[in-house]
């Protein structure tokens, strides 16, 4: 059979069943008869958007994790990144969960990363091995059918996304942001003292910084994290709350106002570190333009090399916490990292023959040790 447009093929078990792709019902008849291609017609004709959540689908599955509170208690962008794999799940939205095996799994794998690459593919997986695991307990099939998918491993020869940063491009980024665009030097030099994740950032408020450390709470895990705040890092926020403590004093005075009232009757959450050129708190998205603007010009200028991303300073830190040997724990705390896989995901760009180096000062060490017995 020829394929028909809108309809997707899927094999599960050893059996093939086709869905209409906007709606995600599974067809009914013969394929290739008149009454597959007028129930093709009936379901195109009734220009039904979202698909139907069967009884036991894994649409179904998929509503109820949105509407369950691990679900809505998510940053928006893990939740809006999640909702790109469901929208994308919907052609088949009315396939029974319980028929989703591992050799399925593995063949959408293979599917999206021949339509989309192996960025989105492995994020399909990781995406259905986290709702699996959500239904499991909740009644829905035993076996997670993704948990043990491997993801596809990135070529030997591509270029790494999130990058390290190298000392020289933080130190000539911190430089030019502070002479081109001193509003943006506070958020970057948390990401370069901290490695905070770019929505994290541009949530920051004050109180979050005692003068000392940076205290927060990362909003994709939940994970609480406490930061020393190192000497230059210091120099630039204590700058940046002087500036804008004058800014708002400034304002005050021409409101003919006291100076305080305009904190006063600030929202807490405007309290942010990181504001725009007008005072205001800056977006995820507002920020993130303004920054590969910034990075861009310096790349087209020669003074930083392609691939710098702000999200790469998470792994520039990991990478310079494990070639200081600090421990895989310590970099999990500073990082707000739950597992120690992600602790190692972070720090892979690190120089190993640190480590080689000290097992090799250890092992001679103990051998020593030996003999002397």
């Amino acid at each position: 059979m020829h394929p028909v447009k809108g309809v997707n093929k899927v094999r599960a078990k050893g059996r093939v069943y086709y869905y209409h792709r906007a709606t995600g019902t599974r067809l009914q008849q013969m394929p290739g008869t008149a009454e597959f291609i007028r129930e093709i017609a009936a379901l195109d004709s009734a220009g039904v958007a979202q698909a139907r959540s069967l009884p036991g689908s894994l649409g179904a599955m998929i509503a109820a994790y949105r509407g369950s509170p691990e679900f809505l208690g998510l940053a928006d962008l893990t939740k809006r990144d999640y909702n790109k794999v469901f929208d994308y799940l919907a052609g088949i939205a009315d396939m029974p969960a319980t028929e989703v095996d591992s050799p399925f799994v593995v063949a959408l794998r293979d599917r999206v990363f021949r339509l989309r690459k192996r960025r989105f593919a492995n994020y399909v997986v990781a995406v259905l091995r986290l709702l699996f695991k959500w239904g499991k307990p909740r009644g829905w099939p035993k076996v997670n059918p993704a948990a043990d998918v491997p993801m596809i491993r990135r070529p030997r020869d591509a270029k790494k996304v999130n990058r390290a940063w190298s000392t020289d491009e933080k130190e000539t980024v911190l430089r030019e942001a502070e002479r081109r665009i001193p509003h943006l030097l506070p958020g970057i030099a948390l990401g370069v003292f901290t490695g905070i994740s770019e929505g994290d950032m541009v949530r920051l408020i004050w109180p979050a910084y005692d003068g000392t450390a940076i205290r927060f709470t990362r909003r994709k895990t939940g994970v609480p994290v406490a930061v020393k705040a190192l000497p230059a890092l210091k120099a630039i926020l204590n700058a940046e709350r002087a500036r804008q403590e004058s800014h708002e004093a400034e304002l005050a005075r021409k409101a003919g106002d006291q100076v305080g009232n305009v904190v006063a009757l600030r929202k807490a959450e405007d309290d942010t570190v990181l504001r725009g050129k007008r005072g205001k708190p800056y977006t995820e998205d507002g920020f993130r333009s303004d920054f590969f603007k910034f990075i861009r010009a310096l790349e087209s200028e020669g003074l930083v090399a392609d691939g710098l991303t702000f999200h790469g300073l998470r792994h520039t830190l990991g990478k310079e916490m494990r070639e200081a040997r600090v421990s895989r724990e310590g970099r999990k705390a500073v990082l707000g990292h739950e597992t120690d896989a992600m602790s190692d995901h972070y720090s892979d760009e690190a120089d190993r023959s640190i480590e080689a180096f000290d097992a090799m000062d250890l092992l001679a060490k103990a051998q020593r040790a030996k003999k002397r017995k």
